[in-house]
This record gives C-alpha cells, sequence and structure tokens, in this order.
C-alpha cells in the first residue's frame, strides 16, 4: 500500500484554505487528548469518592455512636441500676450488668457502627490495607491515590469478634497515624 492512499487531494487542501494533517498524526492527537480527559476524569472521581466516604462513615460512626449512647442512658437502663444497688450491689457492678442485660434483650440497639456496615458506605477504589494493631482489635486502611496525587484516606479500627468500630481516623496525604 502506498502512503498517497492516505493523503488528501490538493484540491481539498487548497479548497479548505488550511492544511490538512497525516491521519497518523490525527490519532496520536486525539488519543492524547482522549488520554488526558480520562486521567482529569478519574483525578475527581477520586477526590470527590474519598470526600464522601469520608463524609458518609463519620456521619454513620457518629449517629450509631449516639444511638448506643442513648440506649444506654435510657430510662429502663438507669431503673435496672437503680434496683441492682438497692439491692447492695455496687454502682459500678449494677452499671455493668444492667448495660450488659440491656445489650442481651435488644443488640442491635447496643451496637456501634460495624466495619461490614461501613465497608458498604466506602465508595470509589481505594486502596485496601490491613493490620493487627493488637490481639482482639485489627485496623483496615482505605486510601485514595491516583497517578498524581494521593488524597488521603480513613483508618477503622475495629473488635475481631463483634466487628465493631472503635475509632475512625480521617487523615491527608503525607499524615502519619
Amino acid at each position: 500500500m502506498h502512503l498517497e492512499a492516505f493523503r488528501r487531494p490538493a484540491q481539498a487542501e487548497a479548497s479548505a484554505g488550511r492544511r490538512f494533517r497525516n491521519p497518523l498524526e490525527e490519532v496520536i492527537v486525539w488519543g492524547l487528548i482522549a488520554g488526558l480527559a480520562g486521567l482529569a476524569g478519574f483525578e475527581a472521581l477520586t477526590r470527590f469518592s474519598h470526600r464522601r466516604t469520608v463524609d458518609t462513615v463519620d456521619d454513620a460512626f457518629r449517629s450509631s455512636a449516639r444511638r448506643v449512647a442513648d440506649f444506654l442512658r435510657s430510662d429502663a437502663v438507669l431503673a435496672d441500676v437503680q434496683a441492682r444497688m438497692d439491692q447492695g450491689t455496687s454502682l459500678e457492678a449494677a452499671d455493668a450488668a444492667a448495660i450488659a442485660a440491656a445489650i442481651e434483650s435488644n443488640p442491635e440497639e447496643g451496637r456501634r457502627l460495624t466495619l461490614a456496615q461501613a465497608e458498604d458506605l466506602i465508595s470509589g477504589f481505594p486502596i485496601k490495607t490491613t493490620q493487627a494493631v493488637s490481639p482482639v482489635i485489627h485496623g483496615v486502611t482505605y486510601r485514595w491515590q491516583t497517578p498524581l496525587k494521593d488524597y488521603g484516606g480513613i483508618q477503622i479500627r475495629y473488635q475481631i469478634e463483634s466487628g465493631e468500630i472503635v475509632k475512625l481516623t480521617d487523615f491527608n496525604a503525607g499524615d502519619e497515624f
């Protein structure tokens, strides 16, 4: 095949008043434009996914902590503590026993946000790493990175047995835990 087949007629060049490019040049230029547009889209997706995840998981964590605190301060739990103290039990023992009984009778109200629930709230494509913090606590870190920028992430520490989140840390790129 000759290169002449890829060239446009001279009459078209003269009539249009502009220089026509080689089709290979056009493919390269449009390929670069599409690549840069794709990279910009990926950067935007990563940035907004990180922010949305941090806000959503933090709100869910705080609301579950408030729900548990309200549940444990309910009149029924306080009345149980008082009844146990009237029987001669110390305040600490009565409080612990009443809380355990309340959670046993209504386990969902007494649970904080779990790791499984938090993972359902994560959006985008973060890099996930897991580490053992102690024999009873593990940690999971989600980090949003692109070829051009590190947007930060969140670290979730949870109880191994129950899966309940005990600590949630939002960090920016470069922050240390």
